[in-house]
């Protein structure tokens, strides 16, 4: 199901399942619980996140610079296209 132009995204960490819905949900993921501060995806993520919402860059593009973070983080995830 696609809100906002956001795919969802079901990430796996620590057993539990973390459903992303929207760039919103997926910005909120990045500074509250992802598991690295660092990293030149999860920058790129975070950049691509806050630039949706300033209207700068597209909902794909932002989660498509999620995934990759996810990606460098080492998070599975499942991606619903």
């Amino acid at each position: 199901m696609e809100s906002n132009g956001w795919v969802t995204v079901t990430l796996q960490r620590h057993g539990k399942l973390d459903t992303i819905n929207s760039v919103g949900d997926a910005l909120d993921m990045l500074i509250s619980k992802w598991p690295v501060s660092e990293g030149v995806a999860y920058i790129g993520a975070m950049e691509a996140c806050v630039g949706t919402e300033e209207g700068g860059v597209s909902s794909s593009q932002a989660r498509a610079a999620f995934l990759l973070a996810a990606v460098e983080a080492g998070i599975y995830f499942e991606a619903r296209v």
